[in-house]
């Protein structure tokens, strides 16, 4: 096989490959003669010519080489197959194959850098018109070409030096709602040609650049045509006629508010709310500057008043006297685990056993001496058998000692231990301060005559004895007792009022005798007798005679309360509705459980004036004779009009809003007045994006409907059941119910700043005139799916209004199936889904910000904030002293999520930031808390926020706790974000309160009006998020000090 391989054709000066073997050469096997040395030869031309050519960058080499090579022969000695006249040899037609692929590969890449390269697009002229393109270079070294991916052409947009160094904005819309809102994204760029080009470090260059010079301009490209999107201006239309629909809206509130003649108070509260000019110096400057003004500071820091002896500043420190805080006298202990009887006694028998084994071991050890025989009289020849018999008398006159001296130990021993009178009154007020923490309760009795004497002593002692406050009104017609404290009090003089006191037996004489003495009556007479007895109004003799035959005592109410509104227990002698009017009027304004009016009313309809002796009615037929609500009867006249008293996206507030099977109905004759229903309601579907989900939320008639008041004529009939007084309506699915934040600063405060728009008034105090709801419907929303995990749904609704019902999706059903027409009073309806149209939710993505488009107090959120915070027994002395400048040492909550799980700080870094603020503690006397939401009760994280100053943490639902702060000029939240990362949750709702609102992305701070645009990257959710304990506790430093304004 080795004589038939052929040579290696080459000399080693270039890469060529072997020559392919042809039928010639691998036949005969010559290759070795003469016509071999020809051929190596012909082969050396052709490669110097090859280099030559590439040396002098010739364009276009691949074409020319095979013109330039002469054709191949094959040796003349060897024999051929004798080929045709014409017919090329068969290297001549390989050499051509080869070239003809060389020259194809070659236009196929011009083509390609033709067209990525609109340089290379230009018209040639001249010598090289019809010269093919340039293929791409595909080099190596410093001649290969970057990568396409890694060229940027992007031309920059032009930037000017305000927004030079504001953050990067994402280049598409955050949210499925901006989508519309977000530019048109530019085109795409052009990809980088895979051309290489000229490099000036190379040894020689590659060429000139074909179709002009390095650096010629671009074609200059026409410009696009850039159509309106479809139904743009119908929504500018919509839009536009909103808008002209809420001016209307509000002329006529104002011309309702001029004949009313409130016109004065809005032009008053207007003034009120805008702010003075700035002073001259601040109040922190002012005493260091000569002239209280900030012109001083031309005369130089010599002449400011620092060093001088007016000056503020002197050598000594003030240390802060560290006050308790006031929760920790509430602290509840924990209750030890409750054993039965048998379990006790086990257990004491095992510790006693324990014990004296202990003891018996210390003894045979000789480490504790033996006990001394317990000699008695009775076994005194059994224990000293030889001493009693040698002499007994002596024996036993040490008995009789040691049983005395015994004796008076264990009496000794048993005085010690016997508390003082002090001490045992002290310890039953300990007692019922303990009670008391547990909630105050109160209650209501009605007594038909309280005259007689032993009566009135027994509720007034009884009410005493148990610390029981309240007011006992006499009445001619009948007696009223109120009585507030413990509920373990309240239940034993609820038991003394109504099963104890024999009502129907008067005092016996005082003086007389306590024995009976048998007349020899008659049992009928003495039945006769029994029940008539007859007391003194006047509680003495001369008194006129009240019979106590009928007299009985019924519980009219009970229930818990926020504080007591007595402080003892008092009787008031009221011969007038009035005059009972005046004493719970100061005490039960706008909170009394049930009021004298409608104690009246009660009596009045249990008795007559004419029948008096009758039979008096059972406690549990009071409530079935009550007055029944009235229904709303129009008859044949018209149907009364629902009124539109307030309007925004998502919050509506409506008077006389109709419901009948499950439809909510507007009536009204004016139907260009009334708002697109989609701004008010929707099917209350699960809020989802895409187009198809917002299609699916849209309302139809099934929904609401609005109907003129012929329409409802026939509709309804001629009457329906009123629902009186304030209902709140909760449209929504459960999706953002069950959630902390949710409902507390979204819902409920939602709902609170609408409901408070018809109250400008409310004073700092938390002070309003508005009544609250009787009920609450979610008619889309069972009883077991409105509670969040940690159960501050209940407590904040319980809390703000203990009296107010909860409807669901049952009772909502219950309600369609009767086919019964019901009408609302005033209902405050919110839809979340309808909110998503509204503007102020467009920017910051929170449906309560649509609320704030009404009119309002600036105190608006003072009622439901000092409700709670009472509520969980913290009082708000602190809170108010830093509203009236008293100073007070500033409280630093850390919120913190180490060990949740998700949004976690860093670990060393969290470790910093708790290092930082417990320096700020030590130097400057701040009470500093480092906790865990999860951990704490529901009374310990109310009563911690309402004591907070500044509160920080991750972004999370712990931060919800910011709602319970006092808004002070010193109160901040702090907010830490993964850098890029930012929401509008708990920054909105900080502003909305009036307080300051900090970010902080690693060492960075930020905040309104240089806030970022939403955004969450990846790293948003984990737990890698940086932040800069230094800059926190610096910033911290500076708002307690009040270094900067505070924030508008």
């Amino acid at each position: 096989m080795s004589d038939r391989k052929r040579p290696f054709e080459g000399n080693g000066e270039s890469g060529t490959a072997k020559k392919l073997k042809s039928d010639a050469t691998s036949l005969n096997g010559l290759g070795n003669g003469g016509a071999g040395d020809d051929l190596i030869a012909k082969k050396r031309a052709e490669i110097a010519a090859k280099i030559a050519a590439m040396k002098k960058n010739l364009p276009g080499s691949a074409a020319a080489t095979p013109a330039a090579t002469p054709p191949l022969a094959t040796s003349s000695h060897a024999p051929s197959p004798s080929p045709g006249p014409g017919t090329p040899s068969t290297s001549d037609d390989l050499s051509r194959k080869v070239a003809e692929a060389k020259r194809r590969v070659a236009e196929a890449q011009s083509k390609l850098a033709v067209k990525d390269n609109p340089y290379m697009s230009l018209p040639q002229t001249g010598k090289n018109k019809n010269k093919p393109p340039e293929p791409a270079q595909q080099g190596a070294g410093l001649k290969m070409a970057a990568h396409p991916l890694l060229l940027d052409n992007t031309v920059p947009a032009p930037q000017s030096k305000k927004d030079r160094y504001k953050p990067m904005q994402p280049k598409f819309a955050s949210i499925k709602a901006n989508v519309r809102n977000a530019p048109t994204p530019p085109p795409a760029p052009t990809p980088a040609p895979i051309e290489a080009k000229a490099n000036p470090y190379a040894s020689g260059s590659t060429g000139p650049i074909e179709g002009g010079f390095e650096g010629a301009p671009k074609d200059r490209h026409g410009r696009n045509f850039r159509f309106n999107a479809k139904g743009k201006y119908v929504q500018l239309g919509n839009q536009m006629r909103q808008e002209s629909q809420l001016e209307a809206l509000k002329q006529r509130i104002a011309e309702s508010a001029k004949k009313a003649g409130l016109d004065s108070e809005f032009e008053t509260l207007e003034k009120n709310i805008r702010r003075d000019a700035p002073p001259q110096a601040e109040w922190w400057d002012a005493a260091l500057l000569p002239n209280k003004t900030y012109d001083d500071l031309v005369m130089g820091i010599s002449e400011m008043n620092i060093r001088k002896s007016k000056s503020p500043v002197d050598i000594y420190i003030q240390h802060p006297i560290p006050i308790p805080a006031p929760g920790d006298k509430n602290k509840i202990e924990m209750k030890p685990l409750k054993l039965t009887k048998k379990e006790q006694k086990k257990m004491r028998k095992q510790r006693r056993q324990a014990e004296l084994q202990d003891r018996r071991d210390r003894i045979r050890m000789g480490l504790v001496p033996p006990d001394p025989p317990k000699v008695r009289l009775a076994n005194l020849m059994k224990v000293l058998t030889s001493d009693a018999v040698q002499d007994p008398t002596r024996v036993e006159a040490r008995v009789r000692r040691e049983v005395t001296i015994r004796k008076h130990t264990h009496e000794k021993m048993n005085a010690e231990r016997k508390l003082t009178d002090e001490q045992k009154k002290e310890k039953v007020e300990q007692k019922k301060a303990e009670e008391e923490k547990k909630g105050i309760y109160g209650a209501v009795f009605k007594v038909k005559t309280l005259s007689d004497p032993a009566h009135r002593f027994k509720v007034r002692k009884n009410a005493e004895q148990r610390s029981l406050s309240g007011v006992c009104i006499f009445n001619p017609g009948f007696s009223m007792v109120y009585v507030e404290g413990a509920a373990k009090f309240i239940k034993q003089y609820k038991q003394l009022l109504l099963h104890r006191i024999a009502w129907t037996e008067a005092a016996r004489e005082r003086g007389g005798s306590d024995v009976e003495i048998d007349n020899n009556n008659d049992d009928d007479a003495a039945d006769k007798t029994k029940g008539k007895v007859r007391a003194s109004a006047d509680g003495d003799e001369g008194g006129t005679q009240v019979s106590l035959e009928n007299n009985a005592c019924w519980l009219i109410w009970e229930g818990q309360l926020r504080d007591r509104s007595f402080g003892n227990f008092k009787p008031k002698s009221c011969p007038t509705d009035s005059a009972a009017k005046e004493v719970l009027g100061a005490k039960l304004a706008g909170s009394a459980p049930i009021s004298l009016a409608e104690i009246t009313k009660l009596r009045n309809s249990y008795y007559s004036e004419e029948a008096e002796d009758a039979s008096p009615i059972s406690f549990e037929s009071q409530f079935s004779l009550q007055a029944l609500t009235a229904p709303l009867n129009w008859g044949l006249g018209q149907v009364p009009q629902t009124q539109i008293v307030a309007h925004v996206p998502g919050w509506t507030i409506f008077d006389r809003l109709y419901v009948l099977n499950g439809t909510t109905y507007i009536v009204t004759d004016s139907p260009d007045l009334v708002p697109d229903r989609r701004f008010m309601t929707s099917t209350a579907a699960p809020i989802r994006n895409g187009d198809e989900a917002k299609a699916q939320r849209l309302p139809t008639d099934k929904d609401m409907r609005v109907i003129s008041t012929d329409e409802a004529r026939k509709l309804f009939g001629t009457q329906a059941d009123r629902m009186d007084g304030v209902s709140w309506i909760v449209n929504d699915p459960r999706q953002f119910i069950t959630h902390y934040y949710h409902w507390s600063a979204e819902l409920f405060f939602g709902m609170w700043r609408t409901y408070s728009s018809l109250d400008p008034a409310i004073t700092p105090n938390g002070e309003t005139s508005l009544p609250a709801p009787r009920r609450m419907i979610f008619p889309h929303i069972d009883a077991a799916n409105w509670r969040d995990y940690s159960g501050m749904n209940e407590w904040v609704i319980y809390s703000t209004f203990p009296s107010i019902a909860m409807e669901f999706m049952n009772d909502w059903l219950e309600r369609k199936s009767s086919a019964r027409l019901v009408v609302y009073d005033r209902v405050v309806f919110a839809d979340r889904a309808a909110g998503f149209h509204g503007t102020n939710f467009l920017r910051t993505q929170r449906t309560a910000a649509n609320a704030f488009a009404l009119p309002g107090s600036v105190n608006w959120w003072m009622p439901i904030r000092n409700s709670v915070v009472a509520f969980s027994g913290l009082s708000d002395a602190e809170g108010r002293a830093a509203i009236a400048g008293v100073a007070s040492t500033p409280v630093i909550t850390y919120i913190s999520r180490q060990g949740w799980g998700r949004r976690m700080l860093i670990q060393e870094h969290h470790e910093k930031l708790v290092k930082e603020l417990y320096k700020l503690r030590d130097t400057y006397g701040y009470e500093v808390n480092v906790v865990n939401m999860d951990k704490l009760s529901r009374k310990e994280q109310l009563q911690l926020a309402g004591r907070t100053t500044i509160m920080m943490g991750v972004h999370g639902n712990g931060l919800t706790s910011l709602l319970w702060m006092r808004p002070t000029p010193r109160s901040t939240v702090m907010e830490f974000f993964f850098p890029g990362g930012f929401a509008h949750d708990y920054e909105y709702t900080t502003r909305a309160l009036g307080m300051v609102h900090y970010g902080f992305w690693g060492n960075t701070a930020f905040t309104r009006p240089d806030v970022p645009p939403v955004n969450y990257p990846e790293g948003f959710q984990g737990n890698e998020i940086p932040v800069d304990g230094e800059l926190v506790a610096r910033l911290c430093h500076e708002r307690l000090t009040l270094s900067e304004e505070a924030d508008d």
